[in-house]
């Protein structure tokens, strides 16, 4: 959580952004030590991967791209990933190092990654795929919520 942290607080921060994907992409290997021995460790990963690619498709696809992407210098299946492929996204604005309409971003700068046939930010794709986690895999993962790492937001509690 703390590289997330950081990353959350610079969003275009490019290695941040991967750092923190990679860190989060591999909490499925986690939760599956997490659990009592499974006999076929591969099926229980690959079932883990898909419950939360279930009801996080692009987001899922995000952090997987570049989590792969950069660790493997580029992906071949699935959205297709490379490197550099992750777009920055001035913060909304009129003049120097602003985007201006459909070029900014409302609350801020951040990187845009392919995810299915769009592009998703990499910051919300992270807090999607980390509360999915804890929503999925309550009982081996404390509740997350994005209080965890956006001081914007207050806790559900």
């Amino acid at each position: 959580m703390p590289t997330v942290r950081e990353f959350m607080k610079n969003p275009a921060d490019r290695r941040l952004a991967y750092l923190s994907a990679i860190a989060a992409f591999h909490i499925p290997d986690y939760l599956l030590r997490a659990g009592p021995p499974a006999t076929k460790p591969e099926a229980e990963l690959k079932r883990i991967r898909d419950v939360l690619r279930s009801d996080l498709i692009y987001w899922y696809d995000a952090i997987e791209g570049m989590a792969n992407g950069a660790k493997h210098c580029g992906r071949d299946r699935g959205v297709p990933f490379r490197p550099g492929d992750e777009e920055y996204v001035p913060p909304f604005g009129f003049g120097e190092g602003f985007g201006g309409f459909d070029h900014g971003r409302w609350d801020g700068p951040g990187l845009r990654a392919p995810a299915g046939d769009d592009h998703v930010f990499v910051d919300n794709a992270l807090g999607y795929f980390l509360l999915a986690c804890a929503r999925h895999f309550p009982d081996h993962i404390p509740d997350i919520e994005p209080s965890d790492w956006d001081p914007k937001f207050k806790p559900a509690g």
